[in-house]
């Protein structure tokens, strides 16, 4: 039994490891991108508010289908992390 835990820890040691890259690829991307991400939604409410204020109907459905975009986008991002970090913490539980 011993020998097959070796063996499997071989085995899950590089997808651990590649699992840990795009974790810390994941987190270095969102670190670059939340101050544009942040200024970008800021200008999308201003312009949602001047496009209701002003009655045009189809600039205020680009911007807020692009603004829900961005949020998404965010949001599946953050998602993958997580799941990336339970990945993580099964494998390195399973292997104790």
């Amino acid at each position: 039994m011993a020998i097959l835990r070796v063996f499997a820890k071989i085995i899950l040691m590089p997808i651990v490891l590649l699992l840990v890259v795009i974790k810390w690829l994941i987190e270095l991307f969102m670190r670059f991108t939340a101050s544009i991400v942040g200024l970008s939604l800021i200008l999308i409410a201003a312009s949602v508010v001047y496009c209701v204020i002003s009655q045009r109907w189809q600039e205020l459905f680009i911007f807020v289908l692009t603004g829900g975009g961005i949020i998404g986008c965010m949001f599946l991002l953050v998602l993958f992390q997580e799941g990336i970090n339970s990945l993580i913490n099964n494998i390195s539980e399973t292997l104790k």
